[in-house]
């Protein structure tokens, strides 16, 4: 399992999809997206030094203060860059899926197979040049109606799929 940011936000249970990603063995990368706030974050950690209460759990937070921005994974004989919205800025210059230019303008300057994002929260899925761009969508931000998607990508077998569930 692979998390491409923003984990929490728009849910009531954030704290419980923390744990959730933080203690499952088949998370295997998480990353921090623009809705794992740090400053947020460093708020809720300085509640627990006034003894206020926080929305999160301690161990939840600190989990989220260390969520790296990107990750650079070798999957089979391929390179991929992780990150939650563009190898550039991780805060705007983000691809919608008809940006068909600027994908070609990413894929032929990136100097790995290919990457994925997940910002936009729309799936998504562009190839050019034997190279990939993947955007899972969402598992709770969903912009495309009420359903969660996500995708298994198999690259031995060279397998990317996508599924939507209501």
């Amino acid at each position: 399992i692979v998390s491409l940011g923003d984990i929490v936000d728009r849910n009531p249970f954030g704290n419980e999809v923390l744990t959730t990603l933080r203690t499952n063995k088949n998370v295997l990368l998480s990353l921090a997206g623009n809705h794992e706030n740090r400053e947020y974050f460093n708020y809720q950690k300085s509640l627990f030094k006034d003894n206020k209460e926080s929305e999160f759990e301690l161990v939840n937070i600190e989990y989220v203060l260390k969520l790296p921005e990107l990750a650079l994974v070798t999957m089979s004989d391929k390179k991929l860059l992780f990150t939650h919205s563009n190898p550039w800025n991780l805060e705007v210059l983000y691809m919608m899926p008809h940006h068909l230019e600027a994908k070609k303008y990413f894929l032929e300057y990136l100097p790995f197979d290919g990457f994925t994002f997940g910002h936009t929260h729309y799936l998504d899925y562009f190839t050019n040049n034997n190279k990939v761009i993947i955007n899972p969508g969402s598992l709770g931000c969903n912009n495309q109606g009420n359903y969660v998607t996500f995708c298994l990508v198999l690259p031995e077998e060279n397998i990317i799929q996508y599924y939507k569930i209501e």
